[in-house]
């Protein structure tokens, strides 16, 4: 998006003093023209949340990822028949705008692939047999945590079933002010545990609450990874850019474990 955003953001406050009733975005969805606003890796929902936020519906910003994750949901339990009634139950629900109701809906049809090995969107078809993917689960979950916090401060382990293995935790990039947890390919069937996070970002809030949630998410790993068949004793911290470099050093710092080099 151009200018970082600003230039969404300046349009849509011009237009929203000239009280139209109906307000239309054109984008070429062309990322080299900088127009796109669709939901990407590096951005997340970024621009989607600035237009929520501007136009003051009533929704909010976790309802955005509902019918991606049910069209993922679609994908990974095809041929579930009793799955398919759930997500067709969540389907309905989201399209009246019951979102609370389908959020319940998607989670119930998602528990179903705890059990099962992984399999992922992006490589049709292609299950990590002798693996486990759970997604969506809170590495914060202290009293009075408001919104904002509850929706970013999320994790997914993908981990093996064979047990005493080490664990890499996968801080996403983006300059502290974009960006979304996902598992890098590269990670896959490598014998260990990833564990990928979402965190607040910036200007939401400022320093030091991003670090307090990588620190956050290490602890997490280091106090629920043996549940899951890890161990606590080999847990590595990584990520993408520089930004989740340092992330990744300030968890060591508040987290109290010793970097291997």
């Amino acid at each position: 998006m151009s200018n970082d955003g600003a230039t969404l953001q300046e349009s849509l406050d011009w237009a929203l003093t000239k009280g139209n009733r109906v307000i239309q975005l054109v984008t070429w969805n062309d990322r080299g023209e900088g127009t796109a606003i669709e939901p990407t890796k590096l951005l997340g929902y970024r621009h989607l949340e600035t237009i929520q936020e501007r136009t003051k519906t009533a929704f909010i910003p976790s309802d955005l990822r509902l019918p991606i994750e049910l069209y993922r949901l679609r994908k990974r339990t095809k041929g579930d028949a009793a799955a398919e009634i759930t997500l067709d139950k969540a389907a309905s629900e989201l399209l009246s705008g019951y979102t609370k109701q389908a959020r319940a809906s998607l989670a119930e049809a998602n528990n179903t692939l705890r059990s099962r090995d992984a399999n992922f969107l992006d490589f049709p078809g292609e299950v990590d047999q002798g693996y486990r993917f759970n997604e969506n689960i809170s590495y914060r979950t202290e009293q009075n945590l408001d919104r904002y916090s509850k929706e970013r401060c999320q994790l997914d382990l993908y981990h093996p079933e064979k047990p005493g293995y080490s664990t890499v935790i996968w801080f996403h990039g983006g300059g502290i002010q974009k960006g979304e947890r996902f598992l890098p390919k590269g990670l896959r069937k490598q014998g260990v545990a990833v564990v990928s996070e979402n965190y607040r970002l910036h200007p939401k809030i400022t320093s030091p609450a991003y670090i307090e949630d990588a620190a956050a998410a290490v602890a997490w790993t280091m106090k629920k990874i043996e549940k899951f068949g890890g161990d606590p004793n080999k847990i590595f911290v990584s990520g993408h850019s520089l930004e989740a470099i340092q992330r990744a050093w300030w968890a060591w710092i508040n987290g109290g474990f010793k970097p291997m080099l």
